[in-house]
Parts: structure tokens; sequence; C-alpha cells
């Protein structure tokens, strides 16, 4: 006979808005107690930095995310703004010269990036924690709601059983309708709903590249760049205080490569664009999240977003059975699909959360 593991919240998922809900439950007067389980082998989930600030997921915040900036407060994290001095350049083609133009400050809106890598923001949430708090390379299969025993049932992939009062569940709303199960089964409204909610970034891919300085600054050049000629679409300055480099967009023709032929288009053409500092790149890194099936679920006929989708449907707004809740940044009616809306709805339905724990001590 297994063992089951109990907790009073349980929350899957420990990238943003994950991290953000299991802080500000321990911030309670009375913190419940708080697992998170997390299948991959590190936090952030679609945050993802390499090379001391090179950003793979999420790189910029703008002055209006104020979920944003508190936190930032909160935990005196360095931020500067996106380097976009001098010309940016264009290039119709590959036979089409590469021309410069210069930036119009006048209809830019500045947005601004982590000294240290998005990372620092879950970093931060992170040395709050328990040490124990987060188990990792913990994969949950199946979410079972016990109405008699008013509890939620979670079983892992690994066989181990947990009971909570609560689960929290910070997958994309299509991931979390393709690859988990539940019982009852979600009502076949909302299951539509989850599965056609695309997920922020669930196909895109980024490519950066590390150079031991932003040679291209001394040619007065911002680091930004629009192109037709290769894999990328457009690059930008990627560099901060402890790293130079650049980083940009796959097209989708791009994601189709061969990795090996995918790197070396990259580096033709950030030669024709940057000139010939640039063909030898201290380390080259890449992320195809279409491809990264703890955020995308290539078999579940995943939904393509184009342009910004509307997030925070009305029905991911309360709990299922009263007792699982939905909080991913795709949830979030305010900021949907950004940092922002992630750290928004994590406080949002911690809160909550909290507030339903009480109550039920209170009327037991």
């Amino acid at each position: 006979m297994s063992i089951t593991l109990k907790s009073d919240v349980i929350i899957i998922g420990a990238g943003l808005s994950g991290m953000t809900a299991a802080f500000q439950l321990l911030q309670q007067v009375n913190p419940p107690q708080v697992v998170v389980f997390e299948a991959r082998n590190r936090i952030g989930g679609r945050i993802y930095t390499v090379e001391e600030g090179l950003d793979l997921g999420p790189t910029w915040f703008w002055s209006e995310n104020k979920h944003v900036k508190e936190l930032l407060s909160l935990f005196r994290i360095d931020f500067f703004e996106q380097y976009e001095t001098g010309h940016h350049l264009f290039q119709s083609s590959v036979d089409a010269p590469v021309k410069r133009f210069a930036s119009d400050d006048s209809y830019s809106v500045p947005s601004y990036r982590f000294t240290g890598g998005t990372v620092s923001l879950v970093n931060a949430l992170k040395d709050q924690l328990n040490h124990d708090t987060i188990q990792f390379q913990k994969v949950v299969k199946c979410i079972q709601v016990l109405e008699e025993e008013k509890c939620v049932q979670v079983q892992l992939e690994n066989g181990q059983q947990w009971q909570a009062s609560h689960v929290i569940v910070t997958l994309p709303p299509h991931l979390a309708a393709t690859t988990l199960s539940y019982d009852p089964p979600l009502p076949a409204t909302l299951q539509n709903i989850m599965q056609s909610t695309p997920t922020w970034m669930g196909q895109a891919m980024k490519v950066a590249l590390r150079y031991s300085q932003p040679f291209w600054r001394d040619e007065q050049l911002s680091g930004m760049a629009v192109s037709h000629t290769g894999p990328v679409q457009q690059f930008h300055d990627a560099s901060n205080e402890n790293v130079a480099g650049l980083f940009g967009w796959v097209t989708d023709r791009g994601t189709r490569m061969t990795t090996e032929a995918r790197r070396q288009a990259v580096l033709r053409q950030v030669v024709q664009l940057f000139g010939p500092q640039a063909a030898v790149p201290l380390a080259y890194h890449e992320m195809n999240w279409g491809e990264e099936p703890l955020t995308n679920n290539a078999e579940g006929n995943p939904v393509v977003a184009r342009g910004h989708p509307t997030y925070g449907h009305a029905a991911l707004q309360v709990p299922w059975e009263g007792r699982v809740w939905w909080a991913t940044t795709e949830a979030s009616h305010v900021s949907g699909g950004y940092l922002d809306g992630a750290i928004c709805i994590g406080r949002r339905v911690a809160q909550a959360v909290a507030e339903r724990l009480k109550q039920e001590v209170d009327e037991s």
C-alpha cells in the first residue's frame, strides 16, 4: 500500500507565477505548508538565462509593469534600459545592401532588462522559500478532487501520491489540458477553452551569441537589425555589465533547419549585418520553445499565437471544483502573456487560496 504524502497547498510548476504564488503564501501570518512540483531540473519555466544574462526566454519589461517593478524594489534587483543608441540595420534580401537608419526616439517606448538576466526574478523568490519547498523533476500526471475528503489528490509519474486542500496549476492552459488527467473530467467547455488558449512563446525560437565586447557599438550601431535574408528575423543588443552579446528571433523556416545548418546560417547572417568581427562568437545558444515538451505539447495540436492574444478568460478566474486554481500568465487579465501577468496572477491566486484556507479553518 502506497503512502500518501500531504501538504496544505500543492503548486504545479516553478515558473514565475508558481514561484510568486509560493512566496505569497509563505508570507501569510500563519503560512500554510506549500510544496512546488517542478518537472524540470531548474526553476523559471519559460524564463531561461544563460551566460550571466543572455535570455532565451522573456527578456523585457516596461515602465507600466507595476508588478515587476514591485518585485524589483522588494528584492533590490538591478535593471537597465535596453541599449538602442546608434543606427539600426535593415536588409530586404540576400542581394540587397544592408541599410542603416537612425532610430526615432520620439516614437519609441523604452524597454528594460534585468542586469543578471530575467532569472534574477525567480532566483530572488527562490531565496525566500524553505530549502525543501521545491521538488525538482517531479512530473504530475493526474489531479483528482476527493469531495468527501475535502481535498485534492495528485499522482506523480514516479508513483508518489500527494493530497492537499488546494492545488495551483501554473502550466500554460493548453499544456494543462492536454498532458494532465482530471477526475472528475474537466467540463467540456473549460477543456475547450484551455486547449484553444495560445501558449505565449509556445512557437518562439531564440538564438543568443556571446562576444568578448559589443563591437557593433564602436560602429555607432544599436545592435537592432531587421533582416529577410536568413533564419533570424530580428536582432537586438543582448549585452549587460557582465556579458556582450546579440540575440534574435528565428523564423518558422529557420526552426525547420538542422541545428548545425541553422548555426552556420545565423553566423553568415550576423557577418553580413554586423561585419567580420561577428564571425566567431565565444558561444552560441538557441532554444526552440515549440519543441520544448514542458512548454508546448507538440502532439496536442498546439495553437499558434498570431500577434498578442487576448488572455485572462473568465473561466480561468475561478477554481475548478472549488479547489484547483489556474495561475499562469495566460490566465491573467492584467498583462496576460508577459512577466507582469505571471506575477499578477500568482499573487492574486495565492491570496485567494490563503483566504479560502483561513475560512476552512474557521468553519472546522
